[in-house]
């Protein structure tokens, strides 16, 4: 079965605007922004959308166009809409604010089971009230 292509395949010419890079290189940035803002590396967005690393490799520097199937399973497993994807409209897609520590526990917290979740979460919160008024 054939998916259709929502992007022209094959690496064009950088621009030096986002607007006028072709499509498929602006979705590529956007796709490698969010998995480097949520923490996420390419072998877990690989494994949530049920691909190889080499696959998201190639979408991450446009070298091949998602399908649409694919382009609606990474915006999932990125937790953002399609239009995101396509339009850049995500808050998130702007913010570098992300330390690699707070990388890294955004990462490990993905991991959890929910209920390992909710207790890091309370404990976290027990942490904050125990330092009181000594900020770090």
């Amino acid at each position: 079965m054939t998916h259709s292509r929502i992007a022209v395949v094959g690496r064009q010419p950088s621009a030096s605007k986002p607007e006028e890079r072709p499509l498929t290189e602006q979705i590529s940035a956007r796709i490698r922004h969010r998995r480097q803002g949520i923490g996420l590396t390419q072998i877990e967005l690989a494994r949530r959308v049920g691909v190889s690393r080499s696959a998201v490799a190639q979408w991450e520097t446009a070298r091949t166009a998602l399908s649409s199937i694919h382009l609606a399973q990474v915006a999932r497993a990125l937790s953002v809409t399609v239009t995101d994807l396509l339009e850049g409209s995500h808050k998130e897609f702007h913010d570098d604010d992300l330390t690699s520590g707070e990388r890294a526990l955004l990462r490990l917290y993905r991991q959890l089971h929910e209920s390992r979740r909710a207790q890091l979460l309370h404990r976290g919160r027990d942490l904050l009230a125990a330092q009181g008024s000594n900020p770090a």
